[in-house]
């Protein structure tokens, strides 16, 4: 005899957002070439939202069950739909914890859809609303950044990713950061800001596989050249 296995509604909710982060990955390793690397740590962001920010998920107020809905069309693949709710919630909302975690999911997603010029639209909606979520904060300049890097702005993408670094040199993905401005320096052809950064990476990072990154980055371009 077989044994039944039950799931309650958050495991299920979970395994959905898992499955949408699984597409998620499987995104950016397709695109590298067209995508930055510190995408990838923007779209993990949302797991912490999505699991971390428990009173959204339990909260009765309607703005908390709305987001829940939202995220749920959003796991389940229901983009579009996703993202109408998502930016109705951010208007209603703001100000407020539900309309900032609303907004920023919302650029995450256009960026997802391929809407770069609206996922930097909405990216820097989040700056000027909500600077006062440092991790989210930053969070929402390297999306700037990555947007305008797949709209080929590279100069002012180079600089997004350096305010990213400057606002957090220490944090997590401050490699990706730094390795972002690289590369879009380089795209830029601004070699002189390119040479400066890649000493301050072998001098902040010298311990790190970022350092090996950055040197494939130099000698591309100059093999290029």
């Amino acid at each position: 005899m077989g044994t039944r296995v039950s799931f309650t509604k958050q495991e299920i909710k979970q395994d959905k957002f898992a499955d949408f982060m699984a597409r998620a990955r499987e995104f950016v390793t397709e695109n590298a070439a067209a995508v930055s690397g510190v995408v990838l740590a923007v779209i993990l962001l949302i797991v912490g939202v999505y699991f971390y920010t428990g009173s959204s998920e339990s909260s009765r107020d309607a703005a908390g069950q709305a987001l829940s809905q939202a995220k749920n069309n959003l796991a389940g693949g229901n983009l579009q739909i996703a993202m109408l709710e998502f930016r109705s919630i951010a208007d209603e909302n703001r100000g407020s914890k539900f309309g900032a975690e609303a907004l920023y999911i919302l650029g995450s997603a256009q960026f997802l859809a391929g809407n770069f010029a609206e996922s930097q639209r909405v990216f820097e909606e989040y700056v000027d609303r909500y600077s006062r979520i440092k991790i989210s904060y930053i969070g929402a300049v390297a999306g700037i950044a990555a947007s305008m890097e797949n709209t080929g702005q590279f100069a002012s993408a180079a600089d997004k990713f350096m305010e990213a670094l400057d606002e957090d040199p220490g944090g997590p993905v401050a490699e990706d950061y730094a390795i972002g401005a690289l590369r879009n320096y380089l795209l830029a052809g601004d070699n002189a800001a390119a040479r400066n950064l890649y000493d301050r990476i072998l001098e902040s990072f010298w311990q790190s596989n970022v350092v090996s990154a950055a040197d494939r980055l130099m000698n591309e371009f100059r093999a290029a050249g």
